[in-house]
């Protein structure tokens, strides 16, 4: 593409020509505040922070959505700006809620940054109306359109990432707000809580519903038996809550804190991948010998499955009938752990620690009912797990001796840890299917391919004699695209893994913020590091998983598997 030339500041820059103003900025570190601009989500230019002076205009202009122009002459330091954009702020704090000392964003809000950053100190203008009801329904996702800035990147996340569409501006002037339409709850539209509105909101005002007192409330009863699951993706990233590089693995160290805290036991949630993993390749075995129900879809994202139930389901058939890794592990925890502990599993009180937003809706599927008990009670998100150990035992975790997970859940494979990256799930069970559909060891387990996906990514593996169509996507809203294809019948795959928010579980709606895309690919680094440090790397190879079946489950697939590790799906309305 050809590049032009344009002086910002008296510095000559040289960019593409569908560069905007903005992105040219940011190529000579020249620093333009923004609020309403997130990588990736198309700018509207609605929040007016970034204003900058272009020669030849006679108003500010908006850098993020301004295109660049050979010769372009751009400002972005006057009075007149410096003003402009203090007002913008100052108008933006007249409808912003005071509530910083309570608030997850809090230290980390752009907002509050900007208002430091101009020395705003008071508020000089106050918002005239009534404090708006707090949409507190949905068991994932709770929304206060008081802390709401109307800047629409929760409106463009939702309808050009991941292609749900369920929210958007209503009404107009100082009554505008973001809100399901007809003034509905996220629980009563085709929301898939997949937490990308809370990953893009620079002001807190979607948020994870909270589960901490439950959690709290259990860990002071004594009649409750308390235990955390732990997924790999949380334990490579909750260390950034407590302002520790990104990627850096703290599993054993967080183990010692949750037990610290109350938590009879800490399990591994790589230890559920493993057994998911298993399961899946032994479905895949029989669909793709009997050429029947093809392609077989992955059922381990909460997201993905509610997106299907209400998008397509008329593909429902497809989906592998395995449940998700943290699922189908709670049901051992309810049912061979409690056997083997010899306490009622009433008693037994799980508590989920994950990235995944999505997870808060999936406990309270019916079809996650086992024997009569819920199989995890409560969700805890990477940034409500930091919250729960800072007010419980301040910075423990950076200094606590580590400890090891619990058995019998402890030891997962180098697999298992695969699970959050983007393509992990589909290379997790490439490692069993192959060596179960081939009878031959692999020469190595890495599948180099399947790593750093886009956002759709087709491969031709060949297994044996055979060549397997497999695909992975990544955010919903590349799954139109891959249905139209499958409608069209241009291409047969065998299988596709399918993860509900875009990069995969490194960007799950419960992370830590502000959400980078460097700060995304160091923590999927870090689950590769952890699989090769592993010295079993296989599902089907780990000894935790053969005893979990020698003692209980009896085989893969057999009727205790379908019972305990399987389920079923629904067909969800569409409401507009």
């Amino acid at each position: 593409m050809e590049l032009i030339s344009l002086t910002i500041d008296g510095i000559t820059v040289q960019v593409p020509e569908d560069a905007t103003v903005l992105e040219a900025a940011q190529t000579a570190d020249i620093a333009i505040p923004t609020l309403c601009h997130f990588p990736g989500i198309e700018s509207f230019g609605l929040c007016r922070v970034c204003v900058v002076e272009v020669e030849g205009y006679a108003k500010l202009l908006p850098a993020c959505v301004v295109k660049v122009k050979a010769g372009m002459v751009v400002k972005t330091q006057t009075p007149q700006i410096i003003q402009a954009r203090r007002m913008s702020v100052e108008m933006l704090i007249a409808q912003h809620p005071m509530q910083c000392l309570t608030c997850y964003r809090n230290g980390k809000c752009q907002l509050q940054d900007l208002a430091q950053h101009y020395g705003i100190q008071q508020a000089r203008f106050t918002r005239r109306d009534a404090s708006l009801p707090i949409d507190h329904k949905s068991p994932a996702i709770t929304h206060d359109p008081n802390m709401c800035i109307l800047c629409g990147l929760c409106i463009r996340a939702c309808r050009n990432i991941q292609a749900v569409d369920v929210i958007d501006f209503a009404y107009r002037s100082d009554k505008r707000r973001i809100e399901p339409a007809f003034g509905q709850s996220l629980s009563d539209v085709e929301c898939i809580t997949c937490g990308q509105c809370i990953q893009v909101c620079p002001v807190n005002s979607f948020y994870e519903t909270r589960e901490l007192p439950v959690v709290q409330a259990a860990l002071q009863d004594p009649e409750k038996h308390v235990v955390a699951i732990v997924s790999p993706v949380a334990g490579v990233s909750i260390g950034e809550e407590f302002g520790l590089d990104v990627g850096m693995s703290f599993h054993q160290q967080l183990t010692s804190a949750l037990k610290e805290i109350g938590f009879a036991r800490v399990f591994d949630a790589g230890v559920g991948v493993d057994i998911a993993l298993l399961e899946e390749s032994y479905q895949l075995l029989t669909r793709v010998k009997s050429q029947k129900r093809l392609p077989m879809f992955s059922s381990s994202s909460p997201a993905w499955v509610k997106y299907i139930e209400h998008f397509y389901p008329e593909r429902l058939s497809l989906l592998s009938t395995c449940k998700s890794p943290v699922q189908a592990l709670a049901a051992l925890v309810k049912t061979y752990y409690a056997q083997q502990q010899q306490i009622e599993p009433e008693q037994i009180f799980t508590v989920s620690i994950t990235p995944c937003s999505a997870e808060k809706f999936e406990r309270t599927r019916s079809e996650m009912i086992v024997n009569g008990c819920v199989a995890i009670d409560a969700c805890l998100t990477t940034k409500e797990t930091a919250s729960l150990l800072q007010g419980m035992t301040g910075d423990l975790l950076l200094s606590i001796p580590p400890q090891p997970y619990d058995p019998p859940f402890d030891e997962a494979s180098g697999a298992g840890m695969l699970f959050g990256a983007a393509g992990g799930m589909l290379e997790g069970v490439m490692r069993t299917f192959y060596e179960l559909f081939t009878e031959r060891k692999l020469k190595s387990p890495e599948f180099p391919a399947m790593r750093k996906p886009e956002g759709w990514k087709e491969i031709a593996l060949k297994v044996g004699e055979e060549t397997l169509n497999i695909a992975i996507v990544n955010g919903t809203g590349n799954v139109k695209a891959l249905m139209e294809k499958l409608a069209q019948g241009q291409k047969q795959y065998h299988y596709i893994e399918i993860k509900g928010c875009p990069d995969g579980c490194a960007r799950g709606g419960g992370q830590p913020l502000p959400c980078a895309q460097e700060t995304i690919h160091a923590r999927s680094r870090a689950l590769y590091e952890l699989d090769a440090e592993k010295s079993t790397r296989k599902a089907h190879e780990n000894p935790c998983i053969k005893a979990i079946y020698e003692h209980f489950l009896k085989k893969p697939a057999g009727p205790e598997s379908k019972k305990l590790l399987h389920t079923t799906f629904t067909q969800r309305e569409r409401y507009l």
